[in-house]
């Protein structure tokens, strides 16, 4: 079996195309189910030219599921038809952010933490990725787009009275991390944590010839391709 995945200068051009997108959207006023269309479709188009066939690929109304409630919602789901019915084989959620960062940033922390262990434990419990009786996790994967905002410098103020924080959310020179670092330390400890297996941060920056900047190697989009490819064709062509 021969997997494609792009190079990262086909890639590149995606993305821009997808920033593009997202620009559009933006300006038609439109604040979520849209703004990341052109991700998601890239995603989707890649598992396709990968074998998976489209019915198999759920955008929109990927429900799943969930352990503490009873479904949850993603943005793109993977799926293979087997001998014991429908078998998962990755969820995707794809979230954008532009200005009022400090109002909401906390939010999509605590959104994103919680559905990665509410899936994590319904998956436990109901073992919705499991073929021939062997417990295989699936995909999971997270990706933030960061607009281009002169709020993602700033740090805003971090109170704790009774303990010291967490060194990671404070600057060297003592102040707190700005925003765009928060985010960093999200998306990494997502991975970490085990609660997602990939994570992807873009952030918008329209002096670069890309229209965008990666803020690390292990959470550019490309890598975040690589995991997904790697992960979830295998699996799909040889679950019967």
């Amino acid at each position: 079996m021969k997997i494609f995945i792009p190079t990262k200068e086909e890639l590149d051009k995606q993305i821009f195309h997808c920033l593009t997108q997202y620009q559009i959207e933006r300006g038609t006023g439109a604040q979520k189910g849209t703004t990341m269309a052109a991700f998601e479709e890239v995603v989707s188009n890649l598992l396709i030219e990968n074998g998976v066939q489209e019915e198999d690929i759920i955008i929109g109304s990927a429900t799943v599921p969930g352990y503490f409630r009873p479904t949850k919602k993603w943005d793109l789901l993977i799926k293979k038809s087997s001998s014991k019915g429908n078998v998962l084989l990755g969820i995707i959620e794809f979230k954008s952010m532009l200005g009022s960062v400090g109002k909401n940033i906390n939010n999509r922390v605590e959104e994103a933490v919680g559905s990665g262990y509410d899936f994590l434990k319904a998956n436990e419990k109901l073992q919705l990725s499991t073929t021939y009786e062997i417990f295989s996790r699936p995909f999971v994967g997270y990706v933030y787009l960061m607009g281009q905002h002169e709020d993602n410098l700033k740090g805003g103020k971090l109170s704790q009275k009774y303990f010291d924080i967490d060194d990671s959310f404070i600057s060297p020179d003592g102040i707190p991390s700005n925003y765009t670092k928060r985010l960093e330390i999200l998306a990494q400890r997502l991975v970490e944590s085990g609660l997602y297996s990939a994570a992807s941060l873009i952030l918008a920056d329209s002096s670069s010839p890309l229209g965008y900047r990666n803020i690390s190697e292990d959470l550019n989009f490309y890598s975040f391709i690589a995991r997904l490819i790697g992960e979830i064709v295998p699996k799909y062509h040889t679950t019967n």
